[in-house]
């Protein structure tokens, strides 16, 4: 028989190998494992800390952040899934399940659906098949657009939805032409979004944007308001957004580039910063934008645009011209708010 005192000491050293220690060295890829094994069990808080663990230790594991993406994605937050799957995806662009839940997400507005989280990722298993996932969730964005071309035939009244809808695809085409132009921006106004390399976010979303690309972000607290909200300034070369803690509206601004790194800009008018005063004119001349006036300001001219739409919210626009006629700016929000 054996010595009971041994096996007693045989427990204890085997308790103490499997718990963590504060002096025990982690690694990227044990990180990953436990979060691996957190999501498995469906603890996907606990998931998601280490995966986040296992991103900052090692910011090229495309595995760290598509893991984080399925948690957030299983708490619902869509936009912050986006971001960490478009990150794995810039770090692992041949990984074409993982490409397909990008594009959906991005699309998310036509689709009306919730995607499928991937399975945990490792660095040797690749995420499951999500092929009859995404045909599901592609037959419901051609349903939608058929629905979309009907709006246009037959009207919705003002046309409002109509024209977002149309807007909404004609900027998908475009990132899509431009998806292998980092340096592209695609504004589509009349639905508060940005794209770049094919994928969609909300104007008030550039931190985002910019954590899913790993742009460098200047982060500006500009005032507070009477209750204590931030006022912020969130910059990344020649774009800004300047907006207030918990409002999902702001100031956003991109000014014509001036140095390497900065970015070029599209809009779904097909207004560029090589764009004539003539052809800007005629451009926001729509069913969404209603001009509203020139004004003069520091040796440039504005043309300056309101919402022809009656919404809920009172964005406008600020096309800023220099003295030749040349574009040098675009400012688009709640451009009135102090």
């Amino acid at each position: 028989m054996k010595n009971p005192r041994n096996l007693w000491i045989q427990a204890l050293f085997l308790w103490a190998a499997a718990v963590p220690h504060p002096g025990r060295t982690q690694t990227p890829d044990s990180y990953l494992s436990q979060g691996n094994q957190a999501y498995e069990a469906g603890d996907y808080p606990q998931a998601a800390e280490d995966y986040q663990k296992a991103a900052q230790s090692n910011p090229q594991s495309a595995a760290a952040f598509q893991g984080l993406g399925n948690c957030r994605l299983r708490a619902g937050n869509k936009a912050e899934a986006l971001a960490d799957y478009a990150k794995a995806l810039s770090l692992n662009p041949h990984n074409p399940a993982l490409a397909r839940v990008v594009e959906f997400l991005s699309k998310e507005e036509f689709a009306g659906a919730t995607p499928t989280a991937p399975s945990p990722p490792s660095a040797s298993t690749p995420p499951a098949d999500l092929s009859a996932e995404v045909e599901r969730q592609e037959l419901d964005i051609e349903t939608l657009k058929l629905e979309m071309e009907r709006m246009r035939q037959a009207g919705d009244g003002d046309g409002g939805k109509a024209y977002r809808l149309g807007s909404s695809q004609k900027a998908s085409d475009l990132a899509q032409a431009g998806k292998d132009r980092p340096e592209l921006i695609v504004l589509d106004l009349a639905n508060n979004e940005i794209w770049n390399e094919g994928v969609r976010f909300k104007l008030d979303q550039l931190a985002q944007l910019a954590k899913a690309r790993g742009w460098p972000l200047r982060e500006t607290l500009v005032k507070r308001d009477p209750q204590g909200q931030g006022r912020r300034l969130y910059a990344i070369g020649n774009i800004s957004l300047l907006i207030y803690q918990g409002r999902d509206r702001g100031i956003f601004e991109v000014k014509a580039p001036s140095q390497p790194g900065d970015f070029d800009l599209a809009t779904v008018e097909g207004i560029s910063f090589q764009s004539s005063t003539g052809e800007i004119q005629k451009a926001f001349e729509n069913l969404y934008f209603t001009y509203t006036g020139t004004e003069t300001r520091n040796g440039s001219t504005l043309l300056e645009y309101r919402h022809g739409r009656d919404l809920t919210f009172d964005d406008r626009l600020e096309i800023v011209l220099d003295p030749s006629g040349k574009m040098t700016a675009l400012r688009f929000g709640v451009l009135d708010e102090n």
